[in-house]
């Protein structure tokens, strides 16, 4: 698992890094999001999608669980 969660750190660095050269960019913004979800660190996601973007939140909604929130989307 700790090879998983290193790929994923880089994969966080690398999307950070595309966003700052692009921040309105949403598909890499949605990209960081769920790499921070990969890797088990929602507040990381939460954090990483400000602005917010509609594919990002219903990412977040769906591994919280609230997938009733999700589909009324």
């Amino acid at each position: 698992m700790g090879s998983l969660v290193r790929r994923g750190e880089e994969a966080i660095a690398s999307l950070r890094h595309a966003l700052a050269l692009d921040p309105d960019d949403a598909q890499v913004r949605s990209l960081l999001v769920l790499s921070y979800l990969n890797i088990g660190d929602l507040d990381g996601a939460r954090a990483a999608n400000q602005p917010a973007t509609p594919g990002s939140d219903l990412l977040i909604l769906v591994y919280t669980g609230e997938t009733d929130a999700a589909m009324a989307r």
